[in-house]
């Protein structure tokens, strides 16, 4: 997941969530959103935070290594992941139309 890539690569830097706040022109809230799974950065702050953590967007996503290789396992794990997602999304959709059907009938 995203935000223990980003609090992995700020505590290697040695800094505090304060300190890359700053450093991104953010509040500190954001950053500790961010590294409890509660917001997800954007694209254009990922490539701020790849910048100030001296690694690639695909590092930080988790879709290569240090070395620059893709990692294929990884990126197959998250489209299984956001394939069940999908599911789970389709299943409630489907359930709340199912309910409204009954409420208008």
């Amino acid at each position: 997941m995203i935000a223990k890539t980003i609090k992995a690569y700020r505590k290697k830097l040695g800094i505090t969530q304060s300190e890359l706040a700053e450093r991104m022109g953010i509040n500190k809230a954001t950053v500790a959103m961010w590294e409890t799974d509660k917001r997800n950065p954007t694209i254009y702050t990922l490539k701020k935070l790849a910048k100030i953590f001296g690694c690639t967007t695909d590092e930080l996503l988790e879709f290569s290594d240090y070395s620059g290789k893709i990692n294929v396992y990884q990126i197959s794990a998250k489209i299984k992941e956001l394939k069940k997602q999908v599911i789970e999304l389709e299943q409630l959709v489907s359930k709340m139309e199912n309910e409204r059907t009954d409420e208008n009938e």
